[in-house]
């Protein structure tokens, strides 16, 4: 296996970790089982509803997640091209990146009837940024649970913020739980394990929903009585993520009780402006954990009213003359009486309403200086005033990363030029890959309707597709042996 470390779909790999600007490759089977030991148990760092992930390494020793979908997870290759071209869409800071994907024959030996047989399978595989902190779960409980409120709400805040990218996207999380929130580093929060569920056939959907169960308390109460799957019973789950992330338990039935409960706190941190953000948290959670659904709010509603109170936290301050800022940490000084970092280079007057201020504090002036040098200051200032106030940290997050890249090699815009080209070129041959699955999909229908049926059986050397109407010839004892220690077996 030390060869596929030369392939260069492994170099490709390395540079999508290192290039967030690269989408999702097609990666050989090979390299995956691999990196990941063969897909050893030592490496297993999770199982969900429709696969189990591992833990891979490449040869520079970088980490990434793969996750090998279940043999019984019935995906036909044209939704599943569907899906990769729909995880080349999704990017935002707040969603698991994927990295590349896999879908290749393999001839293997799986269980038939209580038998295991020669067949031609395919194996699905999806391969994600590793994220070390492991999931929100790990956060919620025991001594882990000791997180700072700014945290808390730079994690719920994050987590609406994915959710409503889903949904601007027409995507249905539909398992939306603790588990299937990872954290970065910097406690950032990246919802993972989206979107395949919307590509099962419909005979699969029983055991889907079994294992889905297998984590009471999160689904919404009219997918468990009818399976209704709309954007408002993922709300209902974030409502139950929200209730906690405030209180360590699934239920809130007051948001007096959460306010009492953080009052104590509070007190001792003298930080008293805070509690309006517990408020109003609290009250988000309630309203989405409403039985009927007609009466939660959108992820629109959502994020307007927390961007609404981080407007209001930004004026507010503390007894100690401190400012809270909009991920809920403290500045050390006041908006009014010391201008922001953008404000003293352009020599401008800083009023409350200064649209720079948020994103540009007077202690970091570096980030507006190199943002200015490569955009200019009036273009950034456009930008953020013809934005959505949840959308402009994460464009001038992005600013200070191309301002930084830009400036470290001038030769970065060619480069991003071409990056552009070959996600185009990455599009396309995904529509190439789906019209293509389409047509064989159709050959495969004329084909069976042409010939005899002895041509559709399943013959002992595992030529043809494994299929329930066409049972395949069961081996016995000695002719699996045979199979097995043959030296052309596969």
């Amino acid at each position: 296996m030390d060869i596929i470390y030369q392939d260069s779909s492994c170099l490709a790999l390395e540079q999508a970790l290192h290039d967030e600007g690269v989408g999702p490759i097609d990666l050989p089977f090979m390299l995956l089982r691999a990196i990941t030991k063969d897909f050893s148990d030592t490496q297993l760092i999770g199982r969900g509803g429709f696969g189990e992930v591992y833990k891979g390494v490449l040869p520079n020793g970088m980490v990434v997640a793969v996750k090998k979908l279940l043999d019984k997870i019935d995906v036909l290759e044209a939704n599943f091209q569907s899906e990769v071209a729909c995880l080349i869409e999704v990017k935002h800071r707040n969603i698991v990146r994927c990295l590349g994907y896999s879908s290749e024959t393999q001839h293997v030996r799986a269980p038939y009837e209580g038998r295991f047989v020669w067949a031609d399978l395919r194996q699905r595989l999806f391969c994600f940024e590793y994220l070390s902190k492991g999931s929100l779960a790990d956060y919620l409980t025991g001594a882990s649970f000791a997180l700072q409120w700014s945290v808390r709400y730079q994690i719920i805040k994050g987590i609406c913020e994915g959710v409503g990218y889903l949904h601007q996207h027409n995507i249905i999380h539909m398992d939306l739980k603790p588990q299937n929130i990872l954290l970065d580093d910097n406690m950032v929060p990246k919802i993972a394990d989206f979107g395949l569920s919307r590509r099962l056939s419909e005979n699969q959907s029983r055991i889907i929903t079994k294992t889905i169960i297998g984590t009471p308390g999160y689904l919404a109460p009219e997918f468990l009585s009818s399976n209704a799957i709309t954007f408002k019973a993922d709300i209902y789950s974030l409502g139950v993520i929200i209730t906690e992330i405030l209180t360590g338990h699934k239920e809130c039935t007051s948001v007096d009780k959460v306010l009492e409960s953080w009052t104590d706190m509070f007190q001792t941190l003298g930080s008293h402006p805070l509690l309006e953000q517990v408020e109003v948290c609290a009250e988000i959670a309630i309203n989405c954990m409403n039985d009927d659904p007609s009466n939660r709010p959108t992820i629109q509603d959502i994020i307007s009213s927390i961007d609404e109170t981080d407007a209001r936290s930004v004026t507010s301050s503390s007894p100690g003359g401190q400012v809270i800022t909009m991920a809920g940490s403290e500045s050390s000084s006041s908006r009014s009486r010391s201008p922001c970092a953008s404000c003293r280079m352009l020599r401008q007057q800083c009023t409350q309403e200064c649209v720079f201020a948020p994103y540009f504090p007077a202690e970091e002036p570096h980030k507006f200086a190199i943002v200015h040098k490569v955009f200019g200051g009036s273009n950034v200032f456009k930008l953020l005033q013809e934005l959505p106030a949840h959308q402009r940290g994460d464009a001038v997050s992005s600013m200070v990363y191309e301002a930084n890249v830009r400036t470290r090699d001038p030769v970065y815009g060619c480069v991003g030029a071409i990056s552009v080209l070959q996600q185009q070129i990455s599009q396309l041959q995904m529509q190439f890959s789906m019209a293509r699955a389409e047509i064989l999909t159709l050959q495969q229908q004329m084909d069976v309707n042409d010939s005899l049926p002895s041509q559709n059986s399943f013959d002992r050397y595992g030529n043809g597709d494994l299929k329930p109407d066409s049972p395949p010839e069961i081996l016995s004892s000695e002719d699996e042996v045979e199979e097995v220690s043959s030296p052309m077996s596969p």
